[in-house]
C-alpha cells in the first residue's frame, strides 16, 4: 500500500496562467541521513523572476511535511512566512482563489 499524500507542494495564485514550477523541481536523496532534499537553487531562481511586473515569489507558497526533508531549514528560509503544513498550504490557496474571484466566506457552501 502506498500513500499518495503530498510531501511538498509549491504554487500560488498568479495573474497569468503559467506553470512556473513545472519540470523545474529537483529532489536528491542523502544516503547518510536517509532523507530527501529539494534543490532550492532552481526554486529560488523562479521565485526571483518577474512576470507582468510582479515577482513570482510574492504570490508563491510552499507546503511541506515537517521532518521529512533533509534541508527543511533551507526551504523555510527561501519563503520565510509563506511555508506551511500541506493542509494549511491548500487552505491558503483556497483563500487566495476565493479572494481573487470575490467569493465571501459566508457564500461558501460546505458539503
Amino acid at each position: 500500500m502506498e500513500s499518495l499524500n503530498p510531501l511538498f507542494a509549491i504554487g500560488g495564485v498568479y495573474n497569468v496562467k503559467n506553470p512556473f514550477f513545472l519540470n523545474r523541481l529537483k529532489v536528491e536523496y542523502n544516503k547518510q541521513s536517509r532523507k530527501y532534499s529539494v534543490l532550492v537553487k532552481p526554486v529560488g531562481s523562479i521565485l526571483e523572476m518577474s512576470f507582468l511586473g510582479e515577482k513570482v515569489g510574492d504570490s508563491t507558497y510552499v507546503g511541506i511535511v515537517e521532518g521529512y526533508w533533509d534541508n527543511e531549514k533551507e526551504i523555510k528560509a527561501l519563503l520565510e512566512k509563506r511555508v506551511f503544513s500541506i493542509e494549511k498550504f491548500f487552505n491558503k490557496l483556497k483563500e487566495e482563489v476565493n479572494n481573487y474571484y470575490g467569493v465571501k466566506k459566508d457564500a461558501i457552501v460546505k458539503n
